[in-house]
């Protein structure tokens, strides 16, 4: 992806267990800065949920509750900002609008300088086909099909939230948001994920998450980076392996493929 133009942006990502627990959250992806500056990286991305938890009502159950929320992430990102880092955070979010306090799960984009460039928010919501009151996102779902890009350091990536990149398959009609990613000139995919696990068709998702990584990339010639939680959702259970690899496709080919227990960190240059 490097041209004569531009050169070389260094993308990490970050694997670690997704708790509900804040204080916790942020620590580690602060921990995690410090290893970005010393590894010479330009971009951050976390998994879904990776500052709030990912559960529902999760802005009821933080300390100092939405204010709090914001002030744990303008801390990440005025660390980022002194790193010269770019942060693409995946978490929890309630945005203010003329329709009242509206929850979403979101990628938020700041770019090293600190400036928020804008977030993706996810459209397929686990459950509830779509409807909030039934889902364990219990958010605003973006409507199908809805593709954002931002420039990272003069890339066009977009975010795409867990299911975003393979719900679509068990949906009838529902829009293939890779398939929409390679018709608009998106150079890489940012997955941000945090899926299910400790039941006992834990193998076949997992296969079938490395697969269908593998496939798209190939597909629609775009690299991807994925990043999973690695605990269980209520952040009690430890020794699971996450539901999908984290690391680096392209060509249909992992170039870094993470162990899938406990806290990684990776990167690679685009």
């Amino acid at each position: 992806m490097q041209t004569e133009e531009r050169p070389p942006v260094r993308f990490a990502g970050l694997q670690m267990p997704v708790t509900q627990e804040i204080e916790k959250n942020k620590q580690i992806i602060l921990d995690c800065l410090d290893w970005c500056k010393e590894n010479k990286v330009n971009w951050l991305i976390t998994p879904e949920g990776s500052l709030t938890g990912y559960f529902p009502n999760f802005d009821l159950v933080a300390k100092d509750g939405v204010t709090g929320i914001q002030s744990a992430a303008t801390e990440l990102v005025a660390k980022a900002q002194g790193l010269q880092i770019g942060l693409a955070l995946g978490t929890l979010w309630v945005d203010i609008e003329h329709r009242g306090a509206i929850r979403k799960n979101q990628i938020r984009y700041y770019d090293p300088e600190g400036l928020f460039l804008g977030a993706t928010n996810k459209q397929y919501i686990v459950g509830g086909m779509d409807s909030p009151s039934s889902s364990w996102d219990q958010v605003l779902a973006d409507p199908p099909g809805t593709i954002k890009t931002h420039y990272c350091n003069g890339i066009r990536t977009t975010g795409m939230i867990c299911n975003d990149f393979w719900g679509n398959g068990f949906r009838f009609n529902a829009p293939s948001l890779p398939m929409l990613a390679s018709m608009n000139g998106v150079e890489l995919i940012l997955h941000s994920t945090n899926g299910d696990r400790g039941n006992d068709q834990d193998e076949i998702w997992m296969e079938w998450h490395d697969i269908h990584l593998r496939m798209m990339s190939l597909q629609y010639s775009i690299p991807i980076i994925t990043v999973d939680s690695c605990c269980d959702k209520y952040g009690n259970r430890h020794d699971l392996p996450t539901s999908s690899p984290s690391g680096v496709v392209i060509n249909g080919k992992w170039e870094v493929q993470m162990p899938r227990t406990g806290t990684q960190m990776f990167y690679w240059d685009f």
